[in-house]
């Protein structure tokens, strides 16, 4: 038992009910009469209660205290002793290595008063203690906090290095806490203890999942960088710790304010020393001054070093969560300055910062594909595992990661050098045994990833069966280590992956039914983030089709659906969203063809318009938002556009610097985020119609003027779903999959490789394409149609067969095209019927990328428009004149148009108040600044349509002399907002081709052009006749103006006229006339 207290003072007020139960435990424990021992009395004072736990806390917290006279500290001996105490008898209760945590905090506790009173300190801590401190001096003993700190220092370095002790640890957190009551808060000293006690809570692993520890510890790394000044270089480096707490817990329990004030704090930080929201120049440092032009001195490299990799773990955390390539790269940039700085500077850190940087690298091949990124990776994991000691922990994770960036390597290109490189990685990793639980569980998954790849590509079910086995041990560890249930969702994705590839092998049934059964349960984790669980989802909803299970598989489409928003979140970049759906092609389709199996035609309308066009139907939604507040609630509409201002002013600050700073959270996601608060209200007050999802009634409203013919194009069946406001038709399409429209799709490719060299040979190919459309999709729609009854009521009679003529291009009905899927690259408009008539004889063909998007454009006229203020941009846009284009030649490698200029002179004959913009003047930035004021858009020059990863589809403009490719992108037209605008007639190649990785997006110059507000586009689907566009367009503007100006509504009528002259022309020439068409109502 200890001895007794030190005398003269009594435990202050917060002590006393710890003072209480001790007395409790000390009391006598046998019956005053018999001498018996009273039973259940093991803890009298109720030491072990969690409210005796509270109750040291509170006495711990005022044990020790500053004081504004030397020594700037005191110590309170009966609060002190009664601490120890405490401690000294939980030990004696408790067993094992809970007892030797009692015993540490006693020994700290009873270390501040052995000096000066020995006598209250329990003889066996006092002789451990006398020998612990021989050869100390006096004064360093009682040297206070700035002492308790440092002794404290070694047992968290041991811990953190794997190779301390509960005890030792215990006993530290105790000097820690000592240290950072005995100082002032503005007291630096305080800030370092505080520093300290966040290192030292951070050595359990379990501390961001805790609820206790993690509110500690963030409490804790808060205030110490309020113990320091604004610009300190030392609070620097507390700010880079509190950024990396902030992001741990992000990772444990998925708060996106802890992510936000992750990027804030090391946006503050770094404009201490390298400006607001820019990083550190390094010339700035070698003139010897700060990035802010100031004279003092920049922080030390490490602290800098610190901010940097801080700020990166932020930003790749934000990258996992939105899959936004900009904070990918912004991420790969910080980590690339660190590593720089510490080549320079700090040379000793670099081991541990070249595999960070290399894992950003190894993300960046996974998006992009570039070998130079994987090879840079690869490089970097070689570099530091020769700067490592092999024994060290830092070795084995350097190697797991190397062994995955060449496992990656691997699934992309196959090598046998990169399979053999990354099992030998892991063999040794396994031989060695120096690896964590952790590494080992992620090991073990990635023996599994490389077994599974390997049995892909060799077809081997053995080693498929391997990887599967593999994945459920890992799964099953990870599952008993007791982390975040969203850390989970990729290990189940991935078991339920190699058992997709089982039964695609073997055709095992139970395989697929396990991999159903784990990818719901993936999909059910709801702290992941919304891809992942789109991810999932669609994977079990595709499982259950195949099991022929079709209402199961329903319930997972519709799942997945109702995440799409999410996981696509209109405030990302265009290019991101574009990744993540074309990572999820088909889900509409997909989910159509689901539905249909359960004989809900209706429902199959409504998750087809759910699940394409995302990017499309959000500029819609923002255009249905604001007409609605501006006749119902102006005042909210006023905050909404302070809100779309600040999106406006984001986007132009970043036109020319590639993007919003790094180190700031991203304007642009602030403003998108704030709209979309406001339109939540706005939701729950009114119920806003638009903002519910797409609904029956609405999208049969879509064929009014004529039947809407929706081809979906699935992995498990092909329809046609013909759209009348009387309901639908199905038309099922047994000759079309995905597959034989794929084949059709690439055959036309061919085709529009020869049309310039070789047109002979491109003929024949288009003409038997338009054959086989005939004969699998247009031939059962119009046999289809042709017994629908209220066709005349909505003004769509087909007219009669004809082999020896068409019927007047004015007395043709109209029809819609709204296909999906591979469907969507195809020229269903100019389909040869098996009798060998033309599809054109009898119908006009138009094409809707949704069934919303045909509505809107019918209601994008005067009663939309009107609603909007004077000044506003639609107001403009009618006020505009017609905008012409004319860029012959973008630059000197690219073939001249030689009758560009004539089709431009002649157009002008038609619009004679057009402006004229000539190639000379025809910049990116001026063909988006003239086409962001238009109405009526004629553009004469050359496009391309490639890869969205690539750029996606471009109008090729002049080159403006900075460095910069001349074109303007999709997604620069697709941006220039919601105003309303007539028509656009690009008379260039391949602006309505699309992307074959986003065949249901639209991702088109057509599309985009819709997206900017043009009602009625004319594009063609592969590359057109320079010599035969402005007899095109001449013929086309004849039909479309009168005395009144042009007319956007007779487009239709007027293509559909030219391009059947041109056909009766030349009937053999189809790859000539069958790629135009019109886009629109």
């Amino acid at each position: 038992m200890p001895s007794a207290a030190p005398e003269g003072r009594q435990p202050s007020r917060q002590a006393l009910p710890l003072r209480r139960r001790i007395d409790l435990h000390t009391a006598p424990r046998t019956d005053a009469t018999s001498g018996a021992d009273i039973a259940g009395t093991d803890d009298p004072g109720g030491l072990l209660d969690p409210r005796a736990t509270a109750e040291a806390r509170q006495a711990a917290a005022v044990a020790v205290s500053p004081q504004p006279r030397p020594p700037g500290w005191r110590v309170h001996e009966p609060d002190v002793h009664l601490l120890g105490t405490f401690h000294w008898f939980r030990c004696e209760l408790l067993d094992g290595t809970d007892a030797d945590d009692e015993l540490a905090r006693a020994c700290a506790y009873f270390t501040l008063l052995f000096q000066d009173h020995p006598g209250s300190v329990p003889p066996p801590v006092l002789a451990s203690l006398r020998a612990a401190v021989a050869g100390v001096p006096e004064s360093d003993l009682r040297g206070g906090p700035a002492f308790w700190r440092r002794c404290a220092a070694a047992p968290v370095r041991a811990a953190e290095n794997g190779t301390g002790t509960r005890g030792a640890l215990a006993s530290a957190l105790v000097l820690i806490r000592l240290a950072v009551a005995a100082t002032a808060p503005g007291d630096p000293e305080h800030g370092r203890g505080l520093g300290l006690l966040v290192r030292a809570l951070r050595t359990d692993s379990g501390w961001a999942t805790d609820p206790e520890t993690a509110a500690e510890t963030l409490d804790a790394a808060r205030r110490a960088v309020a113990a320091f000044p604004e610009g300190d270089a030392e609070g620097l480096l507390h700010r880079a710790v509190l950024s990396t707490v902030l992001t741990h817990l992000w990772e444990a329990t998925g708060d996106p304010d802890h992510l936000t004030e992750a990027l804030r704090t090391s946006a503050t930080a770094t404009a201490s020393f390298g400006g607001p929201g820019k990083p550190v120049d390094d010339r700035d440092v070698e003139e010897g001054g700060r990035a802010a032009g100031t004279e003092a001195a920049p922080p030390p490299a490490v602290h800098r070093i610190a901010l940097l990799t801080a700020t990166a773990l932020a930003l790749h955390a934000r990258y996992s969560a939105e899959d936004s390539l900009a904070d990918l790269r912004a991420a790969l940039a910080h980590e690339t300055q660190a590593v720089r700085l510490a080549e320079a500077e700090e040379p000793a850190l670099l081991p541990g910062l070249l595999p960070v940087r290399a894992v950003s690298l190894v993300d960046l091949y996974g998006r992009t594909r570039d070998d130079a990124h994987i090879r840079q990776a690869i490089g970097a994991h070689r570099r530091a595992l020769a700067l490592l000691d092999p024994s060290a922990p830092e070795h084995a994770e350097t190697s797991f990661l190397l062994a995955a960036a060449h496992t990656l390597r691997y699934r992309h290109r196959h090598d046998p050098e990169d399979l053999e490189a990354a099992r030998r990685l892991i063999g040794a990793l396994r031989r060695t045994g120096r690896r964590s639980s952790a590494l080992g569980v992620r090991l073990t998954e990635l023996d599994s990833l490389l077994l599974r790849q390997q049995g892909e590509f060799e077809r081997d079910e053995v080693v498929l069966r391997r990887s599967e086995r593999a994945q459920a041990r890992a799964l099953r560890r990870l599952v008993a280590s007791g982390g975040p249930e969203r850390d989970l969702i990729r290990p189940l994705t991935a078991h339920a992956g190699v058992l997709g590839e089982l039964h695609d092998l073997t055709g095992e049934r139970s395989d697929l039914e396990q991999a159903a059964t784990l990818y719901e349960q993936a999909a059910g984790i709801t702290a992941a983030p919304p891809f992942d669980r789109v991810l999932a989802a669609l994977g079990a909803a595709r499982a259950e089709a195949t099991l022929n299970r079709p209402d199961r598989a329903l319930t997972q489409f519709r799942a997945a659906l109702a995440l799409l928003p999410a996981a696509a979140w209109h405030g990302l970049p265009r290019t991101d969203r574009e990744h993540i759906l074309s990572a999820l092609a088909g889900i509409g389709g997909d989910a159509a063809a689901a539905a249909l199996d359960t004989g809900a035609p209706e429902l199959a309308l409504e998750l087809l318009e759910q699940g394409r066009g995302v990017l499309l139907r959000q500029t819609l939604d923002r255009r249905a938002e604001r007409r609605w507040l501006r006749s119902h609630r102006p005042q909210l509409l006023t905050r909404l556009d302070r809100a779309r201002q600040a999106l406006d002013h984001a986007a132009d600050e970043t036109a020319g610097t590639g993007g919003p700073s790094p180190f700031e959270p991203d304007p642009q996601r602030a403003a998108e985020r704030e709209w979309d608060a406001l339109v939540r209200t706005v939701r729950q007050e009114t119920g806003l119609p638009f903002l519910t999802g797409p609904h029956t009634p609405e999208l049969l409203r879509a064929g009014a003027e004529g039947p809407v013919v929706v081809v979906n194009c699935a992995r498990t069946r092909s329809d046609a779903l013909i759209v009348l406001p009387s309901g639908i038709t199905v038309v099922p399409l047994p000759g079309l999959c995905p597959e034989y429209a794929g084949k059709l799709a690439r055959r036309l490719d061919r085709a529009a490789a020869l049309a310039e060299d070789d047109p002979a040979a491109a003929h024949p190919l288009v003409g038997d394409v338009l054959a086989e459309l005939g004969a699998r999709v247009a031939a059962p729609v119009l046999s289809a149609l042709d017994s629908l009854p209220g066709l005349e009521e909505a003004g769509a009679t087909a007219a009669p067969s004809d082999p020896n003529g068409a019927a007047p291009s004015d007395r043709l009905p109209r029809l819609w095209w709204c296909p999906t899927g591979q469907a969507a690259f195809l020229p269903l408009h100019a389909a040869r019927l098996p009798d060998g008539t033309w599809l054109p004889d009898r119908w006009i063909s138009s094409y809707t990328v949704t069934l919303r998007t045909l509505s809107e454009s019918r209601a994008s006229g005067a009663a939309v428009t009107a609603c909007e203020p004077p000044g506003s941009a639609a107001e403009k846009r009618r006020a505009a004149p017609p905008l012409i284009v004319c860029v012959p030649r973008p630059g000197e490698q690219d073939r001249l148009l030689r009758h560009a200029d004539e089709e431009a002179r002649r157009v002008l004959t038609h619009l004679p108040g057009a402006d004229l913009l000539p190639g000379d003047r025809a910049t990116p930035q001026g063909v988006l600044t003239a086409l962001r004021d238009s109405r009526w858009l004629h553009f004469i020059g050359h496009a391309e349509q490639l890869p969205s990863s690539e750029g996606g589809a471009l109008l090729r403009c002049r080159d403006a002399g900075d460095g910069r490719e001349g074109a303007v992108t999709a997604t620069e037209i697709a941006g220039l907002g919601p105003a309303e605008a007539d028509l656009a007639y690009l008379s260039a190649c391949e602006t309505a081709t699309g992307d074959i990785d986003l065949p249901d997006e639209a991702a088109h110059l057509a599309g985009a052009l819709q997206m900017a507000g043009f009602r009625h586009v004319i594009a063609a689907q592969w590359a057109v006749s320079d010599r035969r566009a402005p007899d095109l367009a001449d013929a086309f503007y004849r039909r479309v103006t009168d005395a009144d100006g042009p007319h956007a509504d007779r487009s239709a009528r007027a293509l559909h006229h030219v391009v059947t002259a041109l056909r009766r022309t030349r009937p053999d020439a189809a790859a000539l006339w069958a790629p135009y068409v019109h886009v629109g109502p």
